[in-house]
C-alpha cells in the first residue's frame, strides 16, 4: 500500500485471487488479503472488471468493493474503481491502483 495505509491501518501483506462465484458476477474477481506489518486480520475485496470500461490501465478497469472482513478489519467498508497499471505473466506480479473510499463502520 503507497497512499492509504495509515487509514487502512495496514501498509503490507499478502494476497491471493480466487475467481469468485458465477452468481455474484460473471467477471468478479475476489482478493484475499492478509496483514502482514499493521493490523491483524484478512479483509476480501471483490473486483468487477469491465474490459470495455473508461479507464488508465492497459489491462483492464473496473469497481472494487469490500465484501467481509476478520480481526481488526471485521468492520471495514469502502468501494472504488481499480485499474491493471502492469503485468508480468512469467513472474504472476501486476500493479494494480484502486481509487475510492474506505472506512470502518460497526
Amino acid at each position: 500500500v503507497t497512499a492509504g495505509s495509515a487509514e487502512l491501518g495496514c501498509n503490507s501483506g499478502n494476497f491471493f485471487d480466487l475467481p469468485a462465484a458465477a452468481a455474484l458476477a460473471p467477471s468478479a474477481i475476489r482478493k484475499n488479503f492478509t496483514c502482514t506489518s499493521g493490523g491483524s486480520g484478512t479483509f476480501t475485496v471483490m473486483f468487477n472488471t469491465r474490459p470495455r470500461r473508461p479507464g488508465p490501465g492497459p489491462f483492464g478497469n473496473g469497481t472494487w468493493s469490500v465484501w467481509k472482513g476478520t480481526g481488526d478489519f471485521a468492520n471495514l467498508h469502502g468501494a472504488g474503481d481499480f485499474s491493471l497499471m502492469d503485468v508480468d505473466f512469467g513472474a504472476l506480479t501486476g500493479v494494480e491502483m484502486l481509487t475510492g473510499h474506505i472506512f470502518f463502520a460497526p
